[in-house]
């Protein structure tokens, strides 16, 4: 069965995940500020294919003085090696991607995208500027672009943000008609995104376009996700989180065999990803309210050996990425 998510949730559902993030900071987990590795990172293991994610927790008051305490985690691909610092000094993450050289946020506080090498140098927190008040949330990266979703403040985001991985040509606009976008995907062929204002105006979808951004679908796949934020793409299959209804949905790629509880018992899910042999998810889970830490969950492609608690000791978690060396 599903861990139930907060009371009072379906007059919230409209407002969008920013607003759900803002109420639900006054509720979350105490973090000991002088715990040394929330501010001297520790990195990751070498020689290992990792797991990263980001956790905003303080960062989602938006007032907080000490909002630097946000942090990307990380751990070697067998669960081991956890870090909950492995990166630190980054504002707001919602959302991280990683290739061979970086790692990038959407940076939701000041509107950006934030990167740092992997030896976590070169910190840079709005090394592309977004739009006031896009507030984005999801990033994605392939060979030559960074990609993201501006979410917007309630139900105002609608489009997906792309732009050169060295950070030039800002296209901020390079898809339309998206609803309160949060989590992006992208493989050889299309780019994805969760609407999540959609789930107030009659359930929510996963977007495509081509990788041009042309022939965009805003309801590409029609979902029953409450408030989905994360997408994710592998050879056979489109995945999403389900936030608000505690599971990780699935569709093939021609949007067909829509399974919106292909993975039951996930605890606010924030961001999935997939490799040659699970697929991951971040369980916000106390942190919105949900009982439960929040946690890595991790499953097999077909669904089964599911472990919602794969990897923990993190505090909050929006957004799971591998790194390259991941299983392709």
């Amino acid at each position: 069965m599903r861990n139930p998510a907060r009371p009072g949730l379906a007059p919230r559902v409209a407002m969008g995940l920013v607003a759900l993030l803002a109420l639900s900071a006054c509720a979350s987990p105490t973090r000991d500020y002088s715990t040394p590795g929330l501010t001297t990172p520790d990195p990751l293991q070498g020689g290992h294919p990792h797991i990263y994610w980001a956790d905003p927790t303080f960062d989602w008051s938006w007032s907080d003085p000490k909002a630097a305490t946000a942090t990307i985690g990380g751990a070697n691909l067998d669960g081991t090696g956890m870090r909950e610092a492995a990166i630190t000094g980054v504002e707001s993450p919602c959302g991280v991607a990683v290739n061979g050289t970086h790692v990038f946020w959407a940076n939701r506080r000041e509107d950006g995208i934030g990167r740092v090498n992997l030896d976590g140098s070169g910190l840079d927190n709005t090394f592309i500027r977004t739009p006031s008040n896009s507030y984005p949330c999801g990033v994605a990266v392939d060979d030559s672009y960074v990609y993201w979703a501006n979410h917007g403040y309630g139900t105002h985001g609608t489009t997906i943000g792309r732009a050169a991985l060295d950070g030039s040509s800002v296209d901020s606009t390079f898809i339309g008609g998206a609803l309160s976008p949060c989590g992006v995907a992208v493989d050889s062929n299309y780019v994805y995104w969760a609407n999540e204002g959609a789930s107030s105006v009659g359930g929510a979808t996963i977007g495509r376009a081509e990788l041009d951004g042309s022939d965009a679908d805003p309801a590409f796949i029609r979902t029953e996700a409450l408030l989905p934020c994360g997408v994710a793409v592998d050879g056979s299959y489109i995945y999403w989180a389900n936030s608000a209804g505690g599971a990780i949905g699935r569709a093939r790629l021609d949007g067909s065999d829509v399974d919106n509880k292909f993975i039951e018992g996930a605890r606010w899910p924030c961001g999935v990803t997939v490799d040659s042999n699970f697929i991951y998810w971040g369980n916000a889970a106390e942190f919105m309210g949900v009982s439960g830490p929040a946690a890595v969950g991790r499953a097999r492609l077909d669904g089964t050996e599911v472990d919602q608690e794969w990897v923990t000791g993190m505090l909050g978690i929006c957004g799971v990425a591998l790194d390259p060396d991941a299983p392709a």
